[in-house]
């Protein structure tokens, strides 16, 4: 195995993505991507076949990313709501970058990416979830009556909503507020006297460091 070229692979992808978050995909020639990443284009087509190839690599490479960090939180046992709490710092540091403007060229632009982060949602995320609930359940901290797999599958198409370019189309909104209404909706939606009261133990929304990295919904 290369690992020379997978470690290259690994940092190529990375700053491919900030590419796409800073600039948008459509409007970033493979040209452009190449003097950015200041590597001819003979260096990049190593890596790709084809501009769309590139950006499914990219979307991969991502949700791989984001899925090894989940799977590490998750592993570490914790009790549903912390776990919670960590999972969706994790989301808001590594997903909430993919603005409405990036996901809507994926959507129309790039079926292949698209599937690829709708796959994530709706197999991973659910599935993790899910799980976070039905442990939440058992410690007393979720309610009892709660029909896990509809509640859980109706928050997915939520935050596909959030981002989504039709969902504020006329209005600015900065993406953590908006993530940040969703989540306080779930919480108080699931959460019992016992959860609310464990949950004071984290600061869901205090998170400044990442306020300042989140970009505007246009």
């Amino acid at each position: 195995m290369n690992t020379g070229k997978i470690n290259t692979a690994h940092i190529l992808y990375n700053d491919v993505y900030n590419i796409f978050v800073m600039h948008g995909i459509k409007d970033v020639s493979m040209d452009e991507i190449s003097k950015k990443l200041k590597i001819s284009k003979k260096t990049l087509y190593k890596f790709v076949t084809s501009r769309p190839d590139l950006v499914l690599k990219v979307m991969e490479w991502k949700i791989a990313q984001v899925t090894k960090q989940m799977n590490e939180i998750i592993s570490e046992d914790f009790g549903a709501i912390k776990e919670l709490y960590t999972m969706t710092k994790c989301i808001m540091t590594d997903l909430t970058n993919l603005n409405s403007k990036v996901l809507s060229e994926l959507r129309f632009y790039y079926p292949s990416a698209w599937v690829v982060f709708l796959n994530y949602l709706h197999s991973f995320v659910i599935e993790k979830m899910q799980k976070n609930i039905k442990k939440g359940i058992l410690e007393g901290m979720f309610k009892a009556e709660l029909v896990v797999d509809i509640h859980v599958k109706l928050y997915v198409h939520q935050i596909l909503f959030i981002f989504s370019p039709e969902a504020f189309l006329k209005r600015k909104y900065n993406l953590w507020d908006a993530y940040k209404e969703l989540v306080s909706f779930h919480l108080h939606t699931i959460m019992t006297t016992e959860g609310i009261e464990e949950l004071k133990k984290f600061d869901f929304f205090v998170l400044n460091e990442l306020e300042n990295e989140l970009l505007m919904i246009e």
